[in-house]
């Protein structure tokens, strides 16, 4: 619960743990402090709406602990009901921090080949998509490289052969082109390289 008239901040000891803040008494600026900049505004801006319009908020924000570690809450929030003079907000903020590090690990993994650990063919040709549809990005070259005789490989030397061939292409391309563009393995023995074209026809 926050008083803005009286600037106090009412938390549980759960939240506090959540936020990572300590025994003494906290403030509105204490929490906003743990949050990251752009969820700090999204708060405040909530909270500045909810007290004019008498409206709720529902956020998920990102912030930090002391210690380094990355939280993720949500809160959701109301005005103090039946006093529309009302300077209080009420609300709950919930942990959900593990939820939103699945999510991160099911988006990598939607966007990554399982195997040599970069880009997916879907992931690839999203990004060429968003680039050819931006002017400012469209001049690109593309690079398509595949193995010769790689099914021999997996004939004579075994699936597991094959694999680490497979893997240890996708590394010595991706030493090679380093920072100067974008590689995917694109399917089989394929690869894909995705470069900036702008500077160097």
């Amino acid at each position: 619960e926050w008083d803005r008239g009286r600037r106090q901040l009412y938390l549980t000891e759960e939240t506090r743990r959540i936020v990572d803040l300590g025994a003494e008494a906290p403030d509105m600026d204490a929490l906003l402090a743990h949050l990251r900049g752009e969820d700090r505004r999204r708060l405040e801006a909530a909270l500045e709406q909810a007290l004019e319009r008498h409206a709720s908020f529902d956020l998920e924000l990102q912030g930090q602990r002391g210690d380094g570690r990355v939280f993720w809450i949500r809160i959701i929030g109301e005005v103090e009901p039946g006093n529309h003079a009302s300077t209080r907000v009420a609300g709950t903020l919930q942990d959900i921090t593990e939820r939103k590090q699945a999510e991160e690990t099911l988006r990598v993994q939607a966007r990554t080949d399982p195997l040599t650990g970069i880009l997916n063919r879907d992931a690839i040709l999203a990004e060429l998509d968003a680039r050819l549809h931006d002017p400012a990005q469209a001049r690109v070259a593309v690079l398509y490289i595949d193995l010769d005789r790689f099914k021999m490989v997996n004939d004579v030397l075994g699936h597991g052969a094959g694999d680490d061939l497979l893997v240890r292409t996708g590394q010595r391309i991706a030493q090679a082109i380093g920072t100067e563009g974008l590689l995917a393995r694109f399917g089989g023995d394929e690869f894909l390289v995705l470069c900036d074209g702008a500077d160097h026809e």
